[in-house]
């Protein structure tokens, strides 16, 4: 069993699209109503991987696949917002794979044993995704609004009139819920737990805001952001400039649509996202030999995983090996922002209260 070829099933269905007119702005505020008060659904155990691709960026209402395990971003089930605490803590994530087990499927010389020790690490990382609620509705909202083409600055959206500085609160208190998510899919990829303690707190400190943009690049479509916070208000584009300088915010919708031009499916951005926390050579790391191995095995995952749906598989993940570079200084930048923005807000407080 060879990891190559593609599946015909596995394509996007792009002759297809569904021509829509103008929706009604009532209408379009009832979807957004809707959509902020009902319950959270999470997908099902069997759901199959979700298409960032072209495709998607320019039909944003196809329809279904012949093949009802893969779908377009598009043509999810709506959502709702998560509620406060947006993150399932029940869902245990079932950590059996070891390290050993991706060393030893990396020198396997059988490809069926290598693929599926992979698969069963892909899916480890992707129950660990399921479990984020907050995820959920962003992609609930992110489906609504293509459909029905929907512009979020033409709508009193929830948190559209929250002040800069109290907006600026509400996502420092996010933060806690975003390192436990964080921490989710770093139980859930094997070999992490082989990092000393130092070494993975300072990852975590230092990698937060590179997960965190990995994770959700997705939700940065056509110079709209579609995320949605714990507390049910949007974190919008225009939010963003709000409390970020236009610079920082450009760049991270340049580097979320240089990676919706590969077309990653969720399989693939979930490894991602493991490759992001293991990056070697973060500042303070001691102890960088795991890690690089680790990270090495991660690349190796992906490798096997991108054959699957490219021909040149090996062009594919080196240009993604270059845009990941990218997060680093991304990552030095929003540092230096968020820095200057506590200060500006602290200020602002100081001169409220004087």
């Amino acid at each position: 069993m060879e990891c190559r070829g593609r599946d015909e099933h596995d394509t996007i269905a792009t002759n297809t699209t569904v021509k829509m007119g103008r929706v009604p702005d009532a209408i379009k505020e009832k979807a957004i109503a809707d959509l902020h008060h009902q319950q959270v659904t999470m997908w099902p155990s069997s759901q199959g991987p979700i298409a960032i691709s072209s495709a998607v960026a320019d039909r944003p209402t196809q329809l279904q696949t012949s093949n009802p395990s893969r779908c377009c971003l598009g043509e999810l089930e709506p959502v709702g917002h998560a509620d406060k605490d947006d993150f399932d803590q029940s869902s245990e994530v079932a950590s059996d794979l070891t390290f050993c087990d991706l060393l030893a499927a990396f020198n396997s010389p059988w490809a069926w044993k290598k693929a599926e020790i992979y698969d069963r690490m892909i899916e480890q990382l992707l129950q660990a995704q399921r479990s984020d609620l907050q995820r959920q509705a962003s992609l609930s909202l992110l489906n609504k609004c293509k459909t029905l083409n929907i512009v979020l600055e033409e709508l009193d959206y929830p948190g559209k009139h929250t002040t800069r500085e109290d907006f600026f609160k509400e996502l420092t208190v996010s933060i806690p819920r975003c390192v436990q998510k964080l921490l989710s899919i770093c139980d859930a990829v094997p070999g992490f737990s082989l990092i000393s303690e130092a070494d993975r707190a300072m990852i975590l400190k230092e990698g937060l805001f590179e997960w965190w943009m990995m994770a959700n690049a997705l939700f940065f479509f056509e110079e709209e952001s579609y995320l949605v916070l714990g507390n049910g208000h949007f974190y919008t584009r225009a939010k963003m400039l709000s409390i970020l300088e236009k610079p920082m915010v450009d760049e991270m919708f340049a580097f979320s649509k240089k990676l919706y031009q590969f077309e990653l499916t969720e399989r693939m951005i979930v490894v991602l996202q493991a490759i992001v926390i293991t990056t070697p050579g973060r500042k303070n790391v001691v102890n960088s030999v795991n890690m690089h191995q680790l990270n090495e095995l991660l690349w190796d995952v992906l490798r096997c995983e991108l054959t699957r749906h490219f021909d040149d598989s090996h062009t594919v993940m080196h240009h993604l090996r270059q845009v990941l570079q990218e997060l680093r200084p991304l990552n030095d930048s929003y540092k230096i922002y968020i820095g200057e923005l506590q200060l500006a807000v602290g200020k602002d407080n100081q001169e409220s209260h004087g």
